[in-house]
């Protein structure tokens, strides 16, 4: 059995994450593919260096999941993307990397519990500018 997530928070200003849009089951990300050097962390996302050929923007976000009729004591957690990235771009969830089929973030997660996530897009400094979009679909599967 399967469940569509029902909620999906972010801590902090959600205001300042900008061009971030949430919904029930998908994630949806655009981030334009420059940077311009230093590093800069808002209240909700970070953006810095990883290495010295590798970019990275990230942000937590919490995934709570709810059960009805079911005496699954827990759920495994999934991720996938839409689409393949352009070469030199990756899309992570907690330094897993997602592809366009199902990736297990978790193995048995709690009910009606947050479970905060960090969604990271890690960037090669060889990428040229572009607008990144990506949908992020998540699946709970009872246990």
């Amino acid at each position: 059995m399967s469940w569509v997530l029902n909620e999906m928070r972010m801590p902090g200003n959600f205001g300042r994450w900008k061009r971030l849009l949430l919904g029930c089951c998908m994630l949806f990300f655009v981030v334009t593919a420059t940077f311009p050097g230093g590093s800069d962390s808002l209240a909700c996302v970070a953006y810095a260096h990883v290495g010295s050929a590798l970019y990275q923007v990230s942000s937590a976000f919490d995934v709570v999941v709810t059960k009805s009729n079911s005496t699954s004591p827990n759920y495994r957690l999934a991720a996938e993307i839409s689409t393949v990235p352009p070469a030199n771009v990756t899309w992570l969830v907690n330094n897993i990397a997602l592809t366009t089929t199902f990736t297990t973030l978790d193995a048995a997660d709690n009910y009606s519990t947050a479970v905060t996530k960090t969604l990271q897009i890690q960037v090669k400094n060889t990428v040229p500018a572009q607008v990144l979009t990506e949908t992020i679909t998540f699946l709970a599967t009872a246990n």
